[in-house]
């Protein structure tokens, strides 16, 4: 029985904000990762983040107590549950890949095995601004690759929206210019 009023409403809910936009602004995914034992006596320069170009793509991380991180091989997601049957699939896919990569630690094992959806846009950035079927509706949807990112630059985007001043970088994060095509 209780009403709230307000002038705008801020959608800042992970992928649960399509119920109040009518358009499908983002391609959903599934990204499937394992996760070594600690590997003694290996590294790679810098322990940088190792990220492949091929499709499906592959990434790599070394965490602080040496344990692998290997993920990629993803699929689209249909809404529906994660098949158990593709899930083991892709997991085998991954564990093979990683030791044609790294022959010398063939036999480490697998300690985790996980996957979970994501969201990318058309180009790859946020939905941060006015939605798309009401100026008082503002999404905050920091989906893509560039989730710090987005989530930076949405924060003064949505300040400027409420403050009604333009931020320059709008247009790129405009949930009317990010649509799938």
């Amino acid at each position: 029985g209780e009403e709230i009023t307000c002038k705008k409403v801020l959608i800042a809910t992970g992928f649960n904000w399509e119920l109040l936009n009518k358009d499908d602004l983002c391609e959903r995914f599934i990204s499937y990762s394992i996760v070594t034992e600690p590997i003694k006596n290996f590294t790679w320069h810098k322990k940088a983040l190792i990220h492949d170009v091929v499709k499906p793509y592959h990434y790599l991380r070394l965490l602080t107590d040496n344990r692998i991180i290997f993920g990629g091989e993803d699929t689209k997601y249909k809404g529906k549950p994660i098949n158990s049957k593709k899930e083991k699939k892709k997991y085998e896919k991954l564990e093979k890949d990683l030791f044609e990569l790294f022959p010398n630690i063939k036999g480490t094992q697998i300690d985790h095995k996980f996957c979970g959806a994501f969201g990318t846009t058309n180009n790859n950035m946020g939905l941060i601004g006015t939605s798309t079927i009401n100026n008082d509706i503002l999404l905050f949807i920091s989906c893509g690759a560039n989730g710090i990112i987005n989530a930076m630059s949405g924060i003064d985007i949505i300040i400027n929206i409420l403050n009604g001043k333009r931020h320059p970088l709008s247009h790129i994060f405009d949930p009317k210019n990010t649509q799938k095509k």
